[in-house]
C-alpha cells in the first residue's frame, strides 16, 4: 500500500508540474553572445544565457492559460559590448512571431533592436523581479520585453487587446526611469528608446497604428488561405491607416516598429497584386516608409 501511496503523489506532482508548465505564455529563444569580449571566464555568457531563458519562459505574466501550440515564440538575441566583475552593458534584437490563422506560416510582428542595456549579473544567483518595485535592472529589462511581447501579440487579435500589458511595460518604465537607458534621451536618437517606445504604444495620437495591426492581421493575413485577394485588399487598407499619423508625425518610432516587422513580407505579398494594385501599393509604401524604398520598388519587377 505504500508504494502505491508514493507513486500516486509522484503522479499528483507531475501532473502539477506538467499542469503549471503548460501554462506559461512565452516560448523564447534566448542567445547570449560576446564576440568582442576578452575575459577568462567566458562560461559566465552561457549561465546568463541559462538564467535569463528560465526567467522568460517559465515565469508565469498573465492570468491566461496556455496550451504549448499556443506559446508566444520569440528570439532575444543578447550581445554583450562590454564586461567588468558583475557589470555589463550589451544591446538586445527581439522579434517575435504569431501564427497565421489557416496556415503554417508565421509572420513577424516585432523586430527591434535597443542599443542600451546596462545591467548587474551574478551567476548563479535567483533571477527576482516584483511589479511594483526594482529589484534587479535586468529583470525589470525582461519583465519590460515580455510585456512588450505580450501586448503586440494581443493587438493583432483584437482591437488594443494589447493595453493591459503595454500598461504594465510602462509601469517597468517609470520604475526604472532613474537608471541608464530608460529615460527619453537614451540611445543613439532620443526618438528611438525604451522610453518612446512604449510611450508610443500608450499614446491616443498613434491609435491608427495599433488598429492597423490589428486589420493587417486578423482581417488581412487570417483570411489569406480561403480569400488571398480580399485578405490583401484589408491589409492595404490596414496600412492605409497609417498615412494620417505619418503625415502628421513621420519619423514616429511606432511607425518604423511596424515597418521594421513588415516591410519584407509586404513585398512578398504585393508581388502576387495586380499591376494597378502593386503601383498604388508601392507608392504608398515609399511615402510611408521611405528607408525601405528599394525593397518596396522590388514589388514592381
Amino acid at each position: 500500500m505504500m508504494w502505491m501511496k508514493k507513486w500516486g503523489l509522484i503522479i499528483i506532482l507531475v501532473s502539477f508540474s506538467t499542469k503549471f508548465v503548460l501554462a506559461q505564455e512565452l516560448n523564447c529563444k534566448v542567445t547570449v553572445i560576446s564576440p568582442t569580449i576578452q575575459m577568462s571566464n567566458k562560461q559566465i555568457f552561457n549561465s546568463m544565457q541559462q538564467s535569463i531563458w528560465q526567467f522568460m519562459n517559465t515565469k508565469k505574466w498573465t492570468s491566461n492559460q496556455y496550451e504549448p501550440q499556443e506559446k508566444i515564440e520569440c528570439n532575444l538575441q543578447i550581445e554583450i559590448t562590454s564586461a567588468s566583475t558583475d557589470k555589463f552593458t550589451a544591446k538586445a534584437q527581439l522579434n517575435v512571431l504569431r501564427p497565421v490563422y489557416g496556415s503554417s506560416y508565421k509572420t513577424i510582428i516585432f523586430n527591434q533592436v535597443d542599443a542600451e542595456w546596462a545591467f548587474n549579473y551574478v551567476e548563479f544567483q535567483s533571477m527576482e523581479f516584483q511589479e511594483n518595485a526594482s529589484v534587479s535592472n535586468l529583470t525589470s529589462l525582461l519583465a519590460f520585453y515580455a510585456y512588450i511581447i505580450l501586448g503586440v501579440e494581443y493587438d493583432t487579435y483584437s482591437l488594443e487587446g494589447g493595453t493591459p500589458y503595454f500598461t504594465k511595460a510602462q509601469n517597468v518604465a517609470n520604475i526604472n526611469a532613474n537608471d541608464p537607458g530608460w529615460d527619453a534621451n537614451a540611445g543613439n536618437s532620443s526618438l528611438n528608446n525604451r522610453y518612446y517606445l512604449i510611450e508610443n504604444f500608450m499614446n491616443a495620437r498613434y491609435k491608427p497604428i495599433r488598429q492597423a495591426a490589428y486589420e493587417y492581421h486578423r482581417l488581412g493575413l487570417d483570411i489569406m488561405y480561403k480569400e488571398p485577394d480580399k485578405g490583401r485588399e484589408a491589409i492595404t487598407e490596414a496600412v492605409k491607416l497609417i498615412e494620417p499619423v505619418a503625415q502628421l508625425m513621420p519619423n514616429t518610432l511606432i511607425i518604423k516598429v511596424f515597418f521594421n516587422a513588415k516591410a519584407n513580407e509586404l513585398v512578398e505579398l504585393y508581388k502576387q497584386a495586380p499591376s494597378v494594385d502593386k503601383n498604388k501599393m508601392v507608392t504608398l509604401l515609399n511615402k510611408l516608409d521611405p528607408a525601405n524604398k528599394s525593397k518596396y520598388d522590388k514589388i514592381k519587377e
